[in-house]
């Protein structure tokens, strides 16, 4: 007696029928929740980066600055650094205290105050100016807001419903 073992040619093509549905119903969730978690990474550094400047001000007792790296775009990443003279610009001598990647080709960061390419805390811990990050995914289908309070305090806000989302914060 002759025992066959594998598949027939038929099983195999309604294997593989089966196996492209399923991905191409799960995929376009899967994209979705890669684009979400980039996104809520990218605010989550930002929050980061606002609560370390904040605490360093208030312990060194002195004026902390986060910058963007490039001194024009948010979304190259930011640094960290002791603003020794207070002129608002790192110098030679004012070395960096930390600095952040920039951030994924997914996702975008626009400020509310573009004219201020700085967020200050001073010894007191308090910041200037008030401001808001708004992370936005290129699609613009979901943001995440990270608000800065003069009082220093840092806030996270993000679409709670399907019509907080269609009223799109994020440039076309």
């Amino acid at each position: 007696m002759i025992v066959q073992k594998g598949f027939t040619f038929i099983e195999l093509l309604i294997t593989m029928s089966i196996m492209f549905a399923v991905m191409s119903i799960g995929l376009p969730s899967y994209q979705s929740f890669i684009i979400n978690t980039r996104l809520i990474t990218s605010a989550n550094a930002m929050v980061s980066a606002l609560q370390f400047a904040k605490s360093e001000a208030i312990k060194q007792h002195k004026n902390v600055l986060i910058m963007p790296k490039d001194r024009v775009d948010w979304q190259s990443g930011w640094l960290i650094f002791v603003d020794l003279n207070n002129n608002f610009v790192q110098d030679a001598a004012e070395l960096t205290l930390t600095e952040f990647d920039p951030l994924s080709t997914t996702i975008d960061v626009v400020a509310n105050s573009p004219t201020t390419k700085y967020q200050l805390y001073d010894a007191n811990g308090r910041s200037t100016p008030n401001r808001t990050f708004t992370f936005c995914s290129q699609d613009g289908q979901n943001y995440r807001d990270v608000i800065v309070f003069v009082t220093g305090r840092v806030r996270v806000e993000s679409p709670k419903s399907a019509s907080d989302q269609s009223s799109n914060k994020c440039p076309p």
